[in-house]
C-alpha cells in the first residue's frame, strides 16, 4: 500500500509533492519520497528484479535492503530516496532512485534500480537520473558521482545524457563524477517574484 508523504523540513520543499513523469509510451509515473513504511515495498521491487540488476545496483549480490541499510537510505538530513510506480497501479514500486550524502561536503552519490520489466525501452532510467540530478542542484549539491559496473552500459549510457565525460574503463567499475551547476540565492529569489 502507498504510504502518506510525512511532513519533511523545510530544507527539503521539492520532496513535499510526488514528481509526475510521462515515459516514451505515454505511460504516467509518480515518483515520491520514501519514508520507513516502505521496505517491504521496495524489497518486493528487489524480488521483481534479477540478480544481474541488483548486481548493477549494489555491485555485488543483494536479494535485498536490511532494515538498517534503509534507515539511512530514508535519513532525509543525508538522503534523498525516491520510489517510482506508474498512476495505474500506484501500490507496485517499479524503480527506487537514491541521492546518498558522501564527502567531501555538497557531493551526493547517485544509485537507480529499476525493475527489470521497465527497463531497456522507456526512458524511465533518464527521467529519473534527470530529477535525481535537478534535485541534487535544488538541494545545494554540487557534484553527483556513481560507481558503475563497466558491462552496465545502460546506466553508462544515461550519465552520458548528463553532459558529462564517462572514462574508459579500466578495470570492473567506472567511478563518474558530474559537476551540476551552481545554485545561487539571488536567481531563485528572483524567480520566486
Amino acid at each position: 500500500m502507498v504510504q502518506p508523504v510525512p511532513a519533511l523540513p523545510a530544507a527539503f520543499p521539492a520532496l513535499h509533492a510526488p514528481h509526475a513523469s510521462i515515459l516514451k509510451d505515454g505511460t504516467r509515473v509518480l515518483s515520491r519520497p520514501a519514508v520507513r513504511a516502505d521496505l517491504d515495498e521496495v524489497n518486493g521491487l528487489y524480488r521483481r528484479c534479477s540478480a544481474e540488476s541488483r548486481r548493477a545496483r549494489h555491485l555485488t549480490h543483494r536479494s535485498e535492503i536490511r532494515p538498517h541499510e534503509w534507515e539511512r537510505m530514508v535519513d532525509v538530513r543525508k538522503a534523498i530516496t525516491l520510489l517510482t510506480a506508474t498512476t495505474t497501479t500506484p501500490d507496485e514500486v517499479i524503480a527506487m532512485t537514491n541521492l546518498i550524502e558522501t564527502d567531501p561536503p555538497g557531493c551526493a552519490e547517485l544509485a537507480v534500480l529499476v525493475a527489470d520489466a521497465w527497463q531497456r525501452r522507456l526512458g524511465l532510467g533518464t527521467c529519473l537520473v534527470r530529477y535525481a540530478a535537478s534535485l541534487a542542484v535544488l538541494h545545494g549539491y554540487s557534484t553527483l558521482t556513481a560507481e558503475v559496473g563497466a558491462t552496465n552500459t545502460r546506466m553508462l549510457a544515461i550519465l552520458r545524457r548528463l553532459d558529462t565525460s564517462v572514462p574508459q574503463n579500466t578495470s570492473s567499475t567506472v567511478s563518474i563524477t558530474v559537476p551540476l551547476p551552481v545554485r545561487h540565492a539571488h536567481h531563485d529569489e528572483k524567480q520566486r517574484r
